[in-house]
């Protein structure tokens, strides 16, 4: 199985963020990016973390690390422990 590259991972990722991963690796500034996908500067910050964070978890192997059976249940559910069902 071959290693994805960094484009075809950018590629995966929802447009608006790799373009903003593309022009902020290309060396523009933030007013740049902000004004490329018409957001305020104070917020390129916030979406560049979330696109890097998104493509390191694209990075991981499909199979990825062993970390116990499946719960079936949406692990990123922010009521997890109110209604017990974590959806």
């Amino acid at each position: 199985m071959s290693v994805r590259t960094w484009r075809q991972q950018l590629d995966e990722l929802p447009p608006t963020l790799a373009v903003a991963l593309r022009l902020h690796d290309a060396g523009h500034p933030d007013t740049v990016v902000a004004t490329a996908l018409d957001v305020p500067v104070e917020g390129v910050a916030a979406l560049l973390q979330v696109a890097q964070a998104k493509l390191a978890h694209l990075a991981v192997p499909a199979s990825g690390p062993a970390t116990g059976p499946a719960t079936g249940h949406n692990q990123w559910s922010t009521t997890e422990g109110q209604d017990g069902t974590g959806t």
